[in-house]
């Protein structure tokens, strides 16, 4: 009880008032051929990536210490370990990143672990040749969107949706784009506001889905 009253203490409203499954950690970023102050942008990345699909992240710093205090074992990301870290982060989603660089090519592999089960729920596998490091993590940066909707679907499919009469769902999609959109705007109004982004991208991320569920209501009809 202490350690998670501590913890809502340390992330704050947002990270309390997000379901777990909205709640993720980076929690290992293995990178060969970087420089440390490319190193450090490539954790803002991965971390703005994880908002920006909607996610409450958990800083890393704070994420480092909680591992560090709880003799975490290091380098999990995958199977029954990683189940103990989603529970000591009180995360849903934990954020596995290995990035290559080699003179002007660059490649990563990205992979999104839903704890409880220790499974991929999302991957991307992508490189980046010739490029820069600011083109390689432009590119990170658009696969990290890729793979929140890729996680977002996977977990669609395993929701079991009522049956709605089709005319019914068509008439409601409208409704459903204009709730979207103005989840949206009022997400990209809490993030220009610095004290509340998390609690911004989760609401872009929820005007976001709300969007491509109508868009799927009348790809049906």
């Amino acid at each position: 009880m202490r350690r998670s009253l501590a913890l809502v203490l340390l992330w704050g409203p947002a990270v309390w008032a997000a379901p777990p499954d909205k709640r993720a950690a980076v929690v290992d970023v293995v990178t060969e051929g970087l420089a440390p102050a490319a190193r450090d942008r490539l954790d803002d990345a991965l971390v703005e990536g994880l908002r920006f699909t909607g996610y409450v992240v958990v800083p890393r710093r704070t994420a480092r210490d909680a591992a560090a205090k709880e003799n975490l074992p290091e380098g999990c990301a995958f199977g029954p370990c990683i189940a103990q870290v989603g529970r000591t982060l009180d995360v849903g989603r934990a954020l596995a990143a290995r990035v290559v660089a080699d003179g002007q090519a660059y490649s990563f592999v990205l992979t999104l672990v839903e704890t409880r089960a220790g499974t991929p729920v999302g991957q991307v596998v992508d490189a980046c040749a010739p490029c820069n490091i600011d083109e390689a993590l432009d590119k990170i940066s658009a696969s990290m969107v890729a793979l929140g909707e890729a996680a977002t679907a996977a977990a669609l499919k395993k929701v079991p949706f009522p049956t709605v009469p089709r005319a019914r769902a068509a008439a409601a999609a409208p409704w459903l784009t204009a709730a979207g959109v103005a989840a949206v705007v009022v997400g990209v109004v809490l993030v220009a506001n610095s004290d509340q982004r998390d609690a911004g991208f989760v609401t872009i991320g929820a005007g976001s889905g709300l969007v491509a569920t109508s868009i799927f209501i009348w790809a049906l009809d």
